[in-house]
């Protein structure tokens, strides 16, 4: 009978901790990629942004001639962490690094990059775009681990507790 009773709360306690295993798996990864989604709206908005801006280059600049303009300072923070070339000629970079992001950056987990070429008023323009990532496969897994390894002394008071 003490037999039958241990494998039965042994396996009632794994069934209940598997099961919240399961829903923090899937909990984490809606969120992962809810947060994604965001990232990418945010960079296709800034692009849009940028597109209006090349189009509308010489009013804009007539505006950012002016020290005291309001435009310059809200073309300076809508540019953020963009890189534009005109023509194979660098004319705006990452404003936060002042340097254009090597290979080694382009393939890392911290940024999201969307990189297009378009033609405007018989120019070519190659725009980066840069975004911050702050949710990665490495920082899902991490996360997914830690609650795991806090879980398991819960799962072995819980274990007792059903025991007795």
């Amino acid at each position: 009978m003490e037999i039958h009773r241990k494998k039965l709360s042994i396996n009632f306690t794994l069934f209940i901790f598997i099961l919240i295993w399961i829903i923090q798996a899937i909990f984490l990864f809606t969120l992962f990629l809810n947060n994604n989604l965001k990232l990418e709206n945010k960079l296709e908005s800034k692009y849009d942004a940028v597109i209006n801006i090349l189009r509308n280059k010489e009013l804009y600049l007539q505006q950012v001639q002016d020290e005291n303009s309001a435009t310059k300072l809200i073309l300076e923070k809508s540019l953020e962490w963009i890189t534009i070339y005109e023509n194979d000629q660098r004319i705006l970079w990452d404003i936060n690094n002042s340097s254009l992001p090597s290979d080694k950056i382009f393939n890392s987990n911290k940024y999201r990059y969307l990189q297009s070429a378009i033609n405007i008023n018989s120019n070519n323009y190659h725009i980066i775009i840069k975004a911050e990532n702050k949710d990665s496969y490495y920082s899902l897994w991490t996360e997914y681990l830690y609650f795991l390894l806090l879980s398991l002394p819960f799962w072995v008071i819980f274990y007792y507790i059903w025991y007795i």
